[in-house]
């Protein structure tokens, strides 16, 4: 007994969603011998249970074979012998009431699913037996997974958990708990060799995110709100949610691992996530120190918005002087045309009325090709039902938490006792837990290190040991203090932008900070040093900032507009990444070009970044900055941006530009080619290859070479996804475009291209008479031809089959068209 072969061919009829004998066949001899074991693929059951937790349990069989790789429960089958001998007993007729499990699973589950049940006789030694199989089909890899909307139990312990996520593993049906179940469970989840080498390729999701450092370093838990999550994905009624916890509960580090997991499993129908965050610097409490964020992305409603619409396909002019309605309808539409999972981080950073009308514009933008996963402090506008309050970890996840931090630290292991104590004083907080950590990791006993958090803040705690060295000061000194703890780091050319002080201020103001250990020092080039203020420091600055300086409002309010200016094109880069790019741009802004290259260049030149593709984008940047750079060093240095990896959508628009005003068409249709090819399937990128492939076609003296060109054209823009309002353009370009490949493929006699064309054209959706008639005559040259493609010949079959299917299905047949088909279909026959 080949229990593989067996597998791959209970697979094959679940592909083909099989009902008949011939599923029983395959697991059950004429002999009555059962094959000895359930796995991932079916399910013995003796009889279907009726009862109300039958009904449950069946529906949570149901649900892990739909999420796995479907497959057969099997009625009739009596286990002997647990795991390993099983006797095919039959079962009464009418086992099962369809219509009311399919009602049990909608509610349940929210939705139905195509499973069917049949009754089918077998002769079993001899005697004439019923068997029943209920088939389930495995979910779509471009669908969700399916979870459950409401709780359901026994009475005594739980069958199905709202929200869990459930799957088959061998003969189990088990609740996904780690990240590697999510990623199977998101993945095409390909069963045989032969299905993982049809699966298509998945496009990797192009993304924003932070580095992971910035964020959570180590992520422990929160499987409870990462199933939550995955439901709402799933949900196609719901499509914004909120999660809201006070600071330091870990909402933020639960979204970024979200995001992760969409990454890493490929999710189909996201094209990109959009990470939008209103921080300017993460508290780190390993460090004890505030850390700049490498981006920040807006401090409004407005900014928000222009975030999303330059990062959906709209390019800067074409925002400017819209007003707000104007940028959520353009958001609306662009998240439309290009499907995207957005992350609004930090909403609680913004005033209150700008809280409440991110959150009320975050619902009217999304939907369920696009949609938004905001993090705030507080929920003043989401229903229960639409947000995720964030508590405190306990219990085993909190022992989880404790046990990675010391191994982390290099602390030796906390027993039960010291981690509830902690788990009670930090309530819960992972920031809070590792800060404690890191003052008993400092020298304090453990319950001293309790006690200085318990009942208090960490910003009172460290208030009293530095407030004294603060408020003794300079003014200059204090000014450029503020400064440091609002940005996060800066150089000395960006302190003398943001301060307006002189430079010879800023110089002892730094010694005089210097000297009191206020300030870090980390160089990039030698005439510009970065300078960082720890998180004490910060914390305190901020908090005692209208004591420090009289104007301390207006100050920073200057500090903040001239930072965001410097940041605006620093953004989506590595923490040092960032910190060069902004220091460049405050340098380009003085026209100081060769500071910027001196700037890159000592970070470039560092091992662990001579490959950063975003450094060589910046190069490439700041080269396009300078008006009196050579064209040929532009374009040499975007190439190289490119070789080395760069991807990004801005890269590719800045390349574009450069090679529209200085370079040939075939240079742009390179461009163009790249940019398609990486992932970046927007409708912008798709008709600007096609724009240029047409000029090409219209002026190449090769029309060989201009076919291709222009086909692979045609290909990419039929690819590309289209909105609503452009698909009656769209319709009219790719058949003038499919119209004018026919012309020269008859010009040039090239009639196994030509065959090639019109089937991809025709698998694409397209229809039309004009184009079937050319498939029609297009086959026919084919077998006149006699061509020794034979694999071209099945395929002009098939399609010339499927066409005639497609076309007697609808509404009103064309009779002549299907006519004229079933007769080449003849012919395809008689020449076999």
């Amino acid at each position: 007994m080949d229990i593989e072969l067996i597998k791959n061919n209970i697979n094959h009829m679940i592909g083909e969603g099989t009902i008949s004998e011939i599923v029983l066949n395959e697991l059950i001899d004429t002999s009555g011998n059962v094959v000895p074991l359930e796995t991932i693929l079916w399910d013995y059951k003796l009889t279907f249970d009726s009862s109300s937790n039958g009904y449950k349990k069946t529906l949570k069989s149901i649900v892990s074979l739909y999420n796995t790789y479907g497959g057969y429960i099997i009625y009739g089958i009596d286990e002997l012998i647990k795991d390993t001998k099983f006797q095919a007993v039959g079962i009464e007729a009418n086992q099962i009431d369809l219509q009311k499990l399919r009602g049990q699973f909608d509610k349940y589950f929210g939705r139905r699913i195509s499973i069917a049940y049949q009754e089918i006789k077998l002769t079993v030694s001899g005697t004439e037996k019923l068997f029943g199989i209920l088939y389930v089909p495995k979910r779509k890899h471009y669908e969700r997974s399916l979870s459950p909307i409401i709780d359901a139990s026994d009475g005594k312990k739980s069958i199905l958990d709202k929200f869990a996520i459930y799957f088959r593993t061998e003969d189990e049906c088990k609740q996904v708990v780690s990240n590697d179940d999510f990623v199977f469970i998101s993945s095409p989840r390909a069963f045989s060799e032969i299905e993982r080498s049809k699966v298509l390729p998945q496009t990797f999701i192009q993304n924003n995110l932070p580095d992971k450092s910035f964020i959570c370093p180590v992520f422990v838990g929160r499987f409870t709100i990462l199933e939550e999550l995955w439901a709402w994905l799933a949900d196609d009624l719901q499509h914004s949610k909120v999660l809201a916890a006070d600071g330091g509960k870990g909402k933020t580090s639960i979204a970024y691992e979200f995001c992760q997991l969409l990454i890493n499993s490929r999710v189909e129908g996201i094209e990109q996530i959009i990470w939008l965050t209103a921080k300017s610097k993460q508290f780190k409490a390993g460090f004890n120190q505030y850390i700049g964020m490498p981006e920040t992305h807006y401090n409004d409603l407005d900014t928000l918005l222009i975030e999303i619409c330059l990062r959906t396909g709209s390019l800067p002019s074409e925002l400017d002087d819209l007003s707000t309605n104007q940028l959520i309808k353009l958001a609306k539409r662009n998240l439309e045309d290009y499907p995207s999972f957005v992350v609004i981080d930090d909403v609680d950073s913004n005033i209150p009325d700008e809280q409440k009308r991110i959150l009320e514009a975050a619902r009217l933008i999304s939907s369920e090709r696009s949609k938004v996963l905001l993090t705030t402090r507080v929920n003043t506008i989401y229903s229960a039902d639409t947000s995720i309050v964030v508590p405190g970890m306990m219990g085993e996840e909190y022992t989880d938490l404790v046990a990675s931090l010391c191994s982390r630290l290099s602390l030796p292991r906390l027993n039960d006792r010291n981690i509830r104590k902690l788990e009670a004083a930090s309530e819960g907080s992972p920031l809070f837990t590792e800060s404690i950590l890191r003052l008993y990791k400092l020298g304090s006993s453990l319950n001293d290190a309790i006690s200085e958090w318990e009942n208090k803040s960490g910003e009172a705690v460290r208030e009293a040991a530095l407030k004294k060295e603060v408020s003794e000061l300079s003014v200059n000194a204090k000014r450029v203090l503020a400064t440091v703890c609002s940005v996060g780091s800066c150089s000395k050319t960006e302190l003398h932008q943001m301060t307006e002080l002189e430079r010879i201020e800023i110089s002892d103001a730094l010694q005089e900070l210097d000297l009191l250990f206020l300030l870090n020092s980390v160089p990039f080039i030698e005439s510009e040093p970065r300078f960082e203020s720890s998180s004490s420091i910060s914390n305190l600055v901020l908090s005692l900032i209208d004591q420090l300086l009289p104007d301390a409002k207006a100050f920073l309010q200057r500090v903040s507009r001239v930072s965001h200016g410097l940041q605006s094109n620093s953004k989506k880069y590595q923490p040092r990444v960032g910190e060069a790019v902004r220091q460049c741009n405050a340098l380009l802004k003085e026209n100081k070009f060769s500071e910027a290259r001196e700037t890159l260049s000592a970070l470039i030149q560092l091992p662990e970044y001579k490959e950063n593709k975003d450094l060589h984008f910046l190069s490439a940047a700041i080269e396009f900055a300078d008006p009196d750079a050579d064209k040929g060093v532009i374009s040499a240095a975007f190439h190289n941006a490119y070789a080395k990896g760069q991807r990004k959508v801005d890269f590719f628009e800045q390349w574009y530009t450069h090679v529209v005003e200085h370079e040939s068409s075939a240079t742009i249709l390179e461009v163009c080619q790249l940019a398609n090819n990486s992932g970046l399937n927007y409708a912008r990128w798709a008709d600007r290859y096609l724009s240029v492939a047409k000029s090409i076609a219209d002026t190449s003296p090769n029309v060989r070479s201009a076919l291709d060109t222009l086909h692979n054209a045609f290909e990419s823009y039929v690819k590309t996804k289209r909105s609503r309002r452009d698909r009656e353009k769209f319709k009219s370009e790719s058949q003038q475009v499919l119209n004018r490949l026919v012309d020269i493929c008859d010009r040039l006699s090239a009639i196994d291209k030509k065959a090639k064309i019109l089937i991809f054209a025709i698998n694409a959706g397209d229809i039309s008479s004009k184009t079937c008639q050319d498939l029609i005559t297009t086959s026919k040259q084919l077998r006149q031809s006699k061509s020794n493609d034979s694999q071209l010949l099945d395929r002009m079959f098939a399609c010339l089959s499927e066409t005639q299917d497609l076309l007697k299905e609808q509404r009103n047949p064309r009779t002549t068209l299907i006519s004229s088909f079933n007769e080449e279909l003849l012919e395809h026959t008689v020449m076999e």
